[in-house]
């Protein structure tokens, strides 16, 4: 069947707007401090929705659309540092990634954590997708990558070029702790070093129109 541009234009509306709905039903308010990442790690304190489970499919079409030319995964966390210092890291990895003006997809493991229940370690997916820009930006890429491991003291970060495997590289470009590659492209397995994405998670949609201009750079799961 062939369609008229109107018609196609149509058709991907219709789409945009039903995986925004179906998006917007897997919401549930935030019942623990843990559970508050925007307020925790944005300071929006408009949104008390905590963050949502993932669907595999739709984690394979933001890959498969932003992920064409390459990303690498960064995380602030380190296991040896309190909970207050691990937060102020992620705001500023989150400031850093702003500034950037790469796109990024923040995704967050699920762990039992203290008395306040369950907590949400997040890590980044930044993608070789400059906003505004069909270009290609590889190399500037890589170089953040190696520049966000060593400040933010990783061991390693997880690399994937175009058309090549992913691989695990140090501040220094370095290969190391292949073992621990994901097989993130292969069968859905999203395990990134120490830790798991077997549940992955996103931020809930905003709530206001300045809050979505806050998270400049950020991915709308349902765009």
């Amino acid at each position: 069947m062939d369609y008229n541009n109107w018609e196609i234009v149509s058709i991907l509306e219709a789409e945009y707007l039903e995986r925004k709905e179906e998006f917007r039903k897997n919401h549930r308010r935030a019942q623990s401090l843990n559970e508050d990442v925007m307020k925790r790690f944005y300071g929006i304190i408009s949104n008390h929705n905590r963050p949502v489970l993932l669907r595999k499919a739709t984690f394979d079409r933001l890959i498969n659309k932003y992920g064409n030319k390459g990303f690498f995964i960064i995380s602030a966390y380190r296991s040896n540092l309190s909970k207050q210092q691990n937060g102020e890291k992620t705001k500023e990895l989150i400031s850093e990634l702003r500034k950037s003006n790469f796109s990024y997809l923040p995704i967050y493991s699920q762990i039992d954590y203290d008395e306040n229940g369950v907590d949400y370690i997040p890590s980044f997916i930044v993608f070789n997708h400059k906003r505004g820009c069909k270009d290609d930006y590889w190399e500037r890429l890589e170089e953040l990558a190696m520049h966000l491991c060593g400040k933010y003291e990783q061991p390693h970060v997880l690399l994937k070029e175009c058309e090549l495997p992913p691989i695990c590289i140090d501040k220094n470009g370095n290969k190391v702790n292949q073992e621990h590659i994901s097989t993130i492209l292969e069968n859905g397995s999203r395990d990134t070093d120490e830790i798991s994405f077997d549940e992955c998670y996103v931020n809930p949609m905003p709530c206001q129109i300045t809050e979505r201009l806050c998270r400049v750079g950020e991915i709308m799961v349902w765009e």
